[in-house]
């Protein structure tokens, strides 16, 4: 079960934020797959670990679906730089597209953050938090198969 809660968890949650403010959210959340991984140290409840898996597909929906977006914005703004002249108007267009769509991909990540966490009791939240740090340290990031979109990790069929 916690490899189903890991792979989901990670293929939607890589961290999409970066430097001083992934080192600050880094402090006080874990990261979703950290909390799969360490579930049994953590002693999660069926009805946490329920909740954080459903977390993770609905998220993961929503962010396979803005990365498909994100790739169709892409592609129209390269057309629109291929175009002799460059059609401006249109590929100013598509980048402001493509800087919302990314935005959104980001806000939704560390929106799973918080609702993953917020599942945690106190103290399971502060010794995840512990956890994922000293695996920071040691080099340890959890490690999971990626699935394609609508394809479950070989662990669980």
């Amino acid at each position: 079960m916690r490899w189903l809660l890991g792979a989901v968890l990670l293929a939607v949650a890589p961290l999409a934020f970066g430097g001083a403010m992934e080192d600050r959210v880094r402090s006080v959340l874990a990261p979703p797959a950290s909390i799969s991984e360490h579930s049994e140290d953590l002693h999660l409840s069926g009805k946490q670990r329920d909740t954080i898996i459903k977390l993770g597909f609905q998220y993961q929906a929503k962010v396979r679906r803005l990365q498909a977006d994100l790739m169709d914005a892409t592609e129209r703004l390269v057309e629109a730089l291929e175009q002799q002249p460059i059609d401006k108007a249109k590929a100013l267009a598509e980048l402001q597209q493509i800087s919302t769509t990314e935005s959104e991909i980001k806000r939704l990540h560390l929106e799973l953050w918080i609702r993953c966490n917020a599942e945690l009791r106190p103290l399971q939240r502060k010794q995840a938090v512990e956890l994922a740090n000293a695996d920071t340290k040691r080099g340890h990031t959890p490690e999971f198969d990626n699935p394609r979109p609508g394809q479950l990790p070989d662990v669980v069929r």
